[in-house]
């Protein structure tokens, strides 16, 4: 880390406040901050920038290490974007930077097409626009998990995936043209085979919510996306507070400022002034384009530039599963401020000053508390330097933010507040929704109730704060018709686990029984999903089910299904349901010690009306599937896992 500075521990930062009021003429009084922990807005998902490999040089490995590590002279960055080539054959180029990202900063992964393959499109070409026929709309799909699957396969999970990158934007390089109807009818035609992965849509050039609300005010085609995505070229980060109510993240996905060199500080502090504009907005991520650019976060030497150090004041400390709290967004002309909560009772509070001069802010905490406030800054002659440490006195202190400067403040983490108050040490949010706005649900901590809800119909965070130790559960506990809960993660103490990553679910339908199924975001019948202890590793508890469980089966056979011999098992797993059908993936696996060609016979309930990646029959309530040609056989120990489909109750 640069650091332009001299650190003195025997001054005081009263000292050092008085010395700079003296040094420089002040118009303007102290301007008061009021910072509230009780009021919550996003939970924050990350920071990141895109990978350009294809078109540019992939990142080096010390490249990567300085966007996402953490350390000194390092971003801290959490979100890798990267392009899907419509060439099959060119998706191994994307492997190297990315898994170090992930394997070793735990980054997570935007995958971005630019066009579908150009025989599915109305102009068979990749580039000049042209639109996704609709008869390969499943075709599309396969590709786009096809893609997935390659890259988790080669170490590079994807968390979400968009569905197109600039449909509103005809360039004569890779492009599609989509309008707010095709994404609607592509989601409600190919929605519920994304399974896991969050789907991301629309990706529009300057957030045009003419693409993302029609497919939004479909009841059917919205349970299918998770993330609303945008650029902004031509406009300037505001509020949706449509996709806010029907419980979607907002990610701000690809924007440069201007195409000025990165380290002239009068074109890089808009990008700081943009940042906060994103946080304010409700935003739950950022990403710039090109990470490695000379106007990118890196500069082509691969040192961090201005505007790596200005997107570092955020993303080195307002981490992934951080909340934004309450905080007086606009204490004087020219200064702009927001304030986040993490694990522990952290708060960073990051105040951009785009005025000429010297301001003063009295930062209030209310509902917390912090024993100090540690400042970085970044200026045109500073980057992301230690500006001494703010002694709190009855949760205040006074400070100074340079002029055309962006500062970040944060405690030690040894304070309190929030909600629950007192000295609690552990913070879980749970982000769920029910069907009908009927459902309850307990959230348990070694065995002890720390929360109890009745569920919202759009995804929403609940939160507790507790000094209980142990495994996790959340629990579905008044299963009725027409009742049931979509967990999408927890977040402990500031790390994120995913519900459909947990292998013990006691609640989820699988072959035609109650906690029969596992890896899902489902709750259908009383039950409930363990997320580990509260330190990561499993807590001890109970997985048998006894959640307030009142009747049906749970702990189900996951292992295959006994009317299958030789050696072939099925697994089912519904991933999407409604009040007249559902869809569920099939594992299918090779348990014998040769390759064989497989069959199976599963039970369902209902009819089933599609069937992809198999052949297939049905007779009552049994379904019957073998493989295509190019999947007929198993090899021992293989599964496949590319079956799913869909059926009527």
């Amino acid at each position: 880390m640069i650091r332009d500075f001299f650190r003195r521990s025997d001054i005081s930062s009263v000292f050092g406040a008085l010395a700079i009021a003296c040094s420089f003429s002040m118009n303007a009084l102290a301007a008061d901050v009021n910072i509230n922990a009780n009021t919550h807005y996003q939970t924050i998902r990350g920071f990141g920038g895109m990978s350009g490999v294809g078109w540019i040089a992939d990142l080096t490995n010390d490249q990567v290490d300085k966007a996402y590590g953490n350390g000194d002279g390092q971003i801290g960055m959490s979100i890798m974007r990267m392009r899907i080539d419509p060439n099959s054959s060119a998706w191994n180029r994307q492997i190297p930077a990315a898994k170090r990202a992930v394997s070793k900063y735990g980054a997570i992964v935007l995958a971005t097409p630019w066009t579908p393959p150009a025989y599915m499109k109305s102009n068979n070409s990749p580039i000049n626009g042209g639109k996704l026929l609709t008869r390969y709309y499943s075709a599309y799909t396969d590709h786009l998990l096809s893609f997935a699957d390659y890259m988790k396969s080669n170490g590079v999970p994807i968390y979400a995936m968009s569905l197109q990158n600039e449909p509103d934007w005809h360039p004569d390089y890779e492009s599609a043209d989509w309008s707010g109807a095709d994404f609607t009818n592509f989601l409600l035609s190919q929605g519920n085979r994304f399974g896991s992965l969050k789907v991301l849509a629309p990706e529009s050039l300057g957030f045009n919510h003419a693409y993302s609300d029609p497919l939004l005010n479909n009841a059917s085609s919205a349970q299918h996306v998770d993330i609303i995505g945008g650029h902004l070229y031509g406009s300037t980060p505001k509020d949706y507070p449509l996709a806010r109510s029907k419980g979607k993240e907002i990610w701000m996905t690809e924007h440069i400022t201007n195409t000025e060199a990165a380290n002239d500080w009068s074109k890089a502090i808009p990008l700081a002034t943009e940042l906060h504009q994103s946080m304010a907005s409700n935003f739950n991520a950022y990403i710039w384009w090109y990470i490695r650019r000379s106007y990118g976060l890196l500069t082509e030497d691969g040192n961090v530039s201005k505007r790596g150090y200005i997107m570092a004041q955020y993303s080195k400390y307002v981490r992934p599963g951080y909340v934004r709290i309450g905080a007086t967004e606009k204490p004087q002309s020219g200064v702009s401020v927001t304030a986040y909560k993490g694990p522990d009772n952290k708060y960073v509070i990051v105040a951009v000053n785009t005025s000429s001069s010297h301001q003063n802010l009295n930062l209030k905490l209310q509902n917390a508390s912090a024993a100090s406030l540690v400042k970085y800054s970044t200026s045109s002659s500073l980057n992301l330097s230690y500006g001494g440490t703010y002694t709190l006195s009855n949760n205040a202190t006074s400070v100074w933010v340079e002029p055309q400067s962006i500062a970040t403040f944060v405690s030690d983490g040894s304070g309190s507040g929030g909600d629950n108050g007192g000295s609690s040490s552990n913070d879980i949010v749970v982000r769920m929704q029910g069907i009908s706005g009927d459902e309850s649900v307990n959230l348990t901590v070694g065995g002890t109730t720390v929360g109890t809800w009745t569920l919202n119909t759009n995804m929403t965070d609940y939160s507790v704060t507790t000094d209980l130790t142990g495994e996790i559960r959340v629990a579905f506990t008044n299963d009725a018709t027409g009742r049931d809960v979509q967990v999408d993660y927890i977040v402990v103490n500031g790390v994120v686990r995913q519900a459909e990553d947990q292998a013990d679910n006691t609640g989820v339908w699988g072959n035609s029984s109650c906690g029969g199924g596992s890896y899902s975001e489902w709750l259908h019948c009383n039950g409930s999903i363990g997320f580990g202890g509260v330190d990561g590793i499993t807590g001890g508890g109970s997985s048998s089910g006894n959640d307030g469980d009142t009747g049906g089966n749970t702990g189900g056979d996951t292992s295959g299904d006994d009317q299958n011999a030789d050696g072939i098992s099925a697994v089912m797993n519904i991933n999407n349901e409604w009040d007249g059908g559902y869809c569920a993936d099939l594992v299918i696996t090779n348990e014998s010690g040769s390759a064989m060609t497989w069959s199976v016979d599963i039970p369902v309930e209902g009819t089933v009306n599609s069937l992809w990646n198999g052949d297939w029959s049905q007779q009552g309530d049994v379904l019957h599937v073998a493989g295509l040609d190019w999947g007929t056989a198993l090899e021992a120990g293989e599964s496949l896992t590319s079956i799913g489909f869909c059926a009527d109750r």
